[in-house]
């Protein structure tokens, strides 16, 4: 992985604190905590950019389903 890539995850909130709240269980807050701490991150615009393919857990203040629309919003205006 490219240094500058890495770079910008070791200032990631998510990286400092670590855990299962990135990965919310169905039925729970819906990601609520992980997407309040992603909305103070100083990196979002990078984990943004790197997480649309994402599948899985919270990443840029977004879940799944948010990435799985924005990636449908992007196809049908390519």
């Amino acid at each position: 992985m490219p240094a500058e890539r890495e770079d910008w995850r070791k200032k990631a909130l998510c990286a400092q604190i670590g855990g299962d709240l990135w990965f919310p269980e169905p039925g729970g807050d819906g990601g609520s905590k992980a997407i309040t701490i992603c909305n103070r991150c100083p990196v979002m615009t990078q984990c943004e950019a790197e997480s649309i393919e994402e599948r899985h857990g919270i990443w840029a203040a977004t879940t799944p389903v948010m990435r799985a629309h924005a990636r449908g919003r992007m196809r049908r205006t390519a």
